[in-house]
């Protein structure tokens, strides 16, 4: 008889982790019998498995609702739980985590931590980390030692490195589909940078502004094209662009469920990000055949693009030729969403993808090394290696 496992996500809307842990429940379907969880019904993202939506509605209005957000979510869980005799519960991250790892339920507690950005320094997130009840799964080497280091080597036995599924076959078959009307004369007429992700703090969308008004300036025929839902920080970085010089050439395509086809008639990816986990938009790029330009944020981009991770060696332009493709010098901090101080670290930046769009060789080379790190992604065996961690976690199979 096949184990029990909620798959716990706040929702299924967007986002990368919401991406992975939709998948997760289509790879588990043949070993485990899989529930695919949320508090709000919201629902983008296609699963497996029975999908169930606990419906906690949440008042962010006080510091003191807050907490009873957290209660509430908890206890909705525990009922959930007990009525379905669920044997194990796999949380993704802050809010789930912290929900499955206070509720009183009797399921085996797992949590996933997706990103450096979530080693917050509040209590609940130390709580989390440091509680006996949890074991972690985590998605690089570099946010195990980060932990480690934070938390102390005890930890070690809790920690699971395990990263993002991606399923070469089906993205390259879906970036064969059709574009929008409105964008296929653009696609076709100039070299598009092409990024995707939530307008969210950690993408870091004002500094790729900055970035691409250098672009825009040495290569004429340079489009942004900006693929993501209108949440977050959207409706800034929208009137950040309104006022750059080259507003004509910033296309903000909004969410879409193949960003893929897209991708395979851009020119380049290009991902300024401050903090990641294993970035799915980098991966999937790279197995759609786009050569990428990406900081080099804590986690993640690293561990895509180099076979030394953790020994990138810099130029005197500040960036890396890698492995599988650019790794440029991180940014330092977040920037305003103002034209107002375009700084080295945004030239630092641009000076990579300018290169590659007017040096045909160097373009054709990056190319070449994108396609060379898609090769290593194998779905079946990342399959068996994910079961494998799960059983291993809650049973010592």
């Amino acid at each position: 008889m096949k184990k029990k496992i909620c798959l716990l996500s706040y929702d299924l809307r967007s986002g990368g982790a919401e991406r992975v842990i939709s998948q997760w429940s289509d790879l588990l379907k043949e070993d485990f019998e899989v529930y695919m969880t949320t508090f709000q019904n919201q629902v983008m993202y296609p699963y497996s498995g029975r999908y169930v939506c606990l419906n906690v509605d949440d008042d962010y209005s006080t510091p003191i609702h807050k907490v009873l957000n957290v209660i509430r979510r908890a206890r909705a869980l525990r009922k959930f739980v007990k009525s379905e005799n669920i044997d194990i519960v796999l949380s993704f991250c802050n809010e789930c985590n912290l929900a499955n790892t206070i509720s009183l339920h009797g399921a085996k507690k797992i949590c996933s931590i997706r990103s450096a950005s979530d080693l917050d320094t509040n209590f609940f997130v130390k709580y989390v980390i440091k509680s006996k009840q949890n074991d972690i799964i985590i998605q690089t080497e570099a946010l195990k030692l980060q932990m480690l280091e934070s938390y102390g080597s005890k930890l070690s036995n809790k920690l699971f490195v395990y990263g993002n599924p991606f399923n070469v076959d089906k993205i390259r078959e879906m970036a064969k589909g059709s574009v929008p009307d409105s964008l296929k004369d653009v696609l076709e007429n100039n070299r598009c940078l092409i990024n995707v992700g939530s307008f969210k703090v950690a993408k870091n969308h004002a500094n790729l502004l900055k970035s691409f008004e250098l672009v825009a300036k040495e290569v004429d025929n340079a489009v942004l094209i900006l693929v993501g839902a209108n949440i977050g920080l959207g409706n800034q970085i929208m009137e950040m662009a309104q006022k750059s010089a080259y507003s004509d050439r910033i296309i903000f395509a909004g969410e879409t469920k193949n960003p893929f086809a897209l991708e395979s008639r851009s020119a380049m990816f290009v991902f300024p990000s401050l903090a990641e986990g294993i970035p799915n938009a980098l991966a999937e790029a790279m197995i759609v055949g786009l050569p990428v330009v990406s900081a080099n944020c804590p986690t993640g981009p690293a561990e895509l693009l180099s076979k030394t991770p953790f020994e990138i060696n810099y130029n005197d332009s500040g960036y890396c030729e890698s492995d599988y493709g650019i790794l440029v010098k991180p940014f330092s901090a977040p920037s305003e969403p103002d034209y107002k101080d375009i700084n080295e670290e945004n030239n630092r930046f641009a000076t990579p993808i300018i290169r590659a769009l007017q040096d045909k060789n160097f373009y054709n080379t990056l190319v070449e090394k994108s396609k060379l790190g898609a090769e290593r992604f194998d779905i079946e065996k990342y399959r068996e290696g994910l079961v494998y961690i799960i059983n291993h976690i809650s049973y010592g199979k």
